[in-house]
């Protein structure tokens, strides 16, 4: 997945831009891993988890309360996801 918007959006020229691009990321890799299942979803959903990590690290809740809250909704639905897809590994389904 090419990843050009973080290349102008840079976190130290662009901290904010940059993190709403993280979240954007994530949402767009926890959606693919939901729909793809299987190894290659776990793996995105990962992907997802990442991308929400680097957006909370500037979304503080001193300064963008709003942000970081939908950041933690974002990130709290990928960890559902991605715990029921490496539940339905481990059962084989």
């Amino acid at each position: 997945m090419r990843r050009v918007a973080l290349e102008v959006y840079t976190r130290a020229a662009l901290p904010q831009d940059w993190a709403a691009t993280q979240n954007n990321l994530g949402v767009a890799l926890r959606e693919l891993g939901t729909r793809l299942g299987g190894k290659q979803g776990i793996q995105y959903l990962r992907e997802s988890l990442s991308c929400y990590d680097n957006a909370l690290s500037v979304f503080d809740e001193r300064y963008y309360p709003a942000w970081r809250s939908q950041v933690l909704a974002n990130r709290s639905k990928a960890l559902k996801s991605l715990d029921s897809l490496q539940g339905s590994q481990r059962r084989g389904t």
